[in-house]
């Protein structure tokens, strides 16, 4: 396998770029959708590239695995084969497991600047909450599109979440 991209010209039959930047085989290629611009690479080191064939450059690289944990043994490695555009912002990359990236969110309100530390879903109302410091996240568990945001419900950060039996009150530890 090369460790480059080609861009074919089909009408011209001719080779019109070729992109380097990976330093192994290519493992998979997908576009970007909603973009004429935009593709993404991932080599079997699990190096991901977006690119952007109008400059005919690299816009972002990153890791889609955590080498650190594969080395110790604590997570099975990626040894990623395949990308699958979920979104604009977001590409599934499959392998041995399935690892979800999103890019710089276009709606700050779909990052956090903190960690979040446990997640709950709601299986009566099909949604998921997540606490953010001291606020709560909650999404439709169909879409994945934030439906509301319920700031400052405790006076410190929420460290933990859990529903009662039939789901009707939510119970929350703090730090």
């Amino acid at each position: 396998f090369d460790n480059y991209i080609i861009i074919w010209d089909p009408t011209a039959g001719l080779l019109s770029h070729r992109l380097l930047g990976h330093e192994c085989s290519i493992a998979g290629l997908c576009a970007v959708p909603r973009t004429d611009y935009e593709f993404l690479s991932v080599d079997f080191a699990g190096v991901v590239k977006l690119w952007d064939v109008r400059r005919l450059l690299v816009d972002q690289s990153f890791h889609a695995t955590d080498r650190q944990a594969e080395q110790a043994g604590d997570i099975e490695p990626l040894e990623p084969r395949a990308l699958c555009p979920l979104s604009r912002d977001r590409v599934l990359i499959a392998g041995r497991r399935l690892v979800v990236f999103d890019r710089s969110a276009s709606d700050p309100r779909l990052t956090a600047d903190s960690p979040i530390c446990d997640v709950l879903f709601h299986h009566g109302r099909i949604e998921i909450v997540t606490p953010i410091k001291n606020d709560l996240y909650i999404w439709c568990g169909f879409s994945g599109n934030l439906l509301s945001i319920k700031d400052n419900v405790s006076d410190g950060n929420i460290s933990a979440l859990t529903l009662c039996k039939g789901e009707r009150r939510l119970f929350l530890g703090t730090v």
